[in-house]
């Protein structure tokens, strides 16, 4: 079983239409990021990692 792009889609409600985003990211806050980009900060990240669980609940 893979979760392909359209899976995160219809779980989630997120856009997967659009510009590919690619590249190494250097973050040093990213509760500000998450801030910035979903209007929420999860209680807890895991390197740059959110768990699907905190996305699921919130979103």
């Amino acid at each position: 079983f893979t979760i392909t792009l359209e899976d995160v889609e219809l779980q989630l409600g997120f856009s997967v239409n659009g510009l590919v985003v690619t590249g190494v990211v250097h973050v040093d806050d990213w509760s500000a990021i998450c801030h910035q980009l979903l209007g929420k900060v999860p209680d807890k990240f895991s390197g740059s990692r959110i768990e699907m669980k905190w996305l699921e609940d919130n979103f």
